[in-house]
């Protein structure tokens, strides 16, 4: 979610929430071969690696998002910036804001004013997921983030993210991810030797914290 400013920006595209076998798009001529420059671009930006690559690929995924997008709502006849509707927006905005405090189903369905089971059908039909699972994977995807970019505790990022235990927060992370929090740590930075800036990390983590 750090990487797009708009946390709700991938759930309004189009594509990824395919229903009814809407799942091909033939692309023009022209708009092939400029979407296989970009790729390539990036591609090469990749191999480079400087200090501002991640800006540039940045812009540029958002620029194939988007481009793709349009031609398939026009395909499609959906809108093109925003795929699921109703019910199901409010409660990803819901979780989306209120994902440090609430881990229940039912508390987001008592505030959309619907049973649990309806909800979960709703995210199941329109999405492919459970809301259950939505709302674990939104706390999974702020738990990879704070581990990897803070130097919190798991005590620490457990409480930032309405565990009221070490130990409960451990049992989630590792059925999650099959792995504990530490060891997740421990393997990535490992693998990709990235020094974090302290400033960065601390800063990170206070957010998290003033959130709840």
């Amino acid at each position: 979610t750090e990487f797009f400013h708009d946390a709700m920006f991938l759930h309004r595209l189009p594509y990824f929430h395919v229903r009814d076998g809407r799942c091909g798009l033939q692309l023009a001529r022209g708009a092939a071969a400029g979407l296989r420059r970009l790729l390539l671009s990036m591609r090469k930006e990749l191999a480079l690696q400087r200090p501002d690559t991640s800006h540039l690929l940045r812009a540029r995924l958002y620029e194939i998002l988007i481009s793709l997008a349009r031609p398939y709502a026009e395909v499609h006849g959906v809108p093109a910036d925003r795929a699921v509707a109703g019910l199901v927006v409010r409660f990803r905005q819901l979780v989306e804001s209120d994902f440090r405090r609430l881990h229940h189903v039912a508390d987001y369905a008592a505030r959309l004013a619907v049973t649990p089971g309806h909800l979960s059908a709703l995210c199941r039909r329109d999405v492919g997921q459970s809301a259950k699972a939505i709302i674990r994977g939104r706390l999974d995807g702020e738990a990879r983030r704070l581990l990897l970019y803070t130097d919190g505790t798991a005590e620490g990022i457990g409480y930032a993210l309405g565990f009221k235990d070490a130990s409960y927060f451990t049992r989630f992370f590792r059925a999650v991810s099959g792995r504990t929090p530490a060891a997740f740590r421990r393997e990535f930075r490992a693998a990709h030797r990235e020094a974090i800036p302290a400033e960065r990390r601390v800063r990170l983590l206070s957010t998290a914290k003033s959130n709840r």
